[in-house]
């Protein structure tokens, strides 16, 4: 797992808003076509580990099940404009921000409805999500 991003954030802000494409890990790159589906930042806490500043799992899981001494929200994203270029953006609701000061990661979480994705002939009978496996990392930071 990488690290996509590091982002700044006061406690009890709802803003900046942050920017995203969404990319294929294939051979070509392109953007994702999410038009059809949800994304969703699923946000839950780190802690430095020291070594460089990188973060370490808080828990083994990336949910709130099993999750030791985790917070956890899920944030909603945005489209740019319809989504087919894979471009989102989110802020953070109201609250979400109103935790202690640290590192805090997210995923992104791409959920496809039935009958949105189509293989071949083939098209999905059932919801079909995809987590991706980087994350960004929110540095809650403490009104001065």
């Amino acid at each position: 797992m990488a690290i996509l991003a590091t982002i700044p954030v006061m406690v009890g802000d709802t803003l900046p808003y942050v920017y995203l494409t969404l990319l294929n890990g294939n051979a070509t790159g392109g953007p994702i076509n999410v038009s059809q589906a949800t994304v969703n930042i699923l946000f839950e806490t780190v802690a430095p580990n020291g070594n460089n500043g990188q973060p370490v799992n808080v828990g083994n899981n990336f949910f709130p099940n099993g999750a030791t001494g985790a917070s956890f929200v899920t944030i909603p994203c945005s489209f740019l404009t319809n989504g087919s270029d894979g471009n989102v953006y989110f802020n953070f609701p109201a609250g979400a921000t109103n935790i202690a000061p640290g590192q805090y990661k997210g995923w992104i979480q791409i959920t496809w409805p039935v009958g949105t994705i189509t293989i071949g002939s083939t098209t999905n009978s059932t919801v079909q999500t995809q987590t991706m496996k980087d994350w960004l990392v929110f540095n809650i930071q403490p009104v001065s």
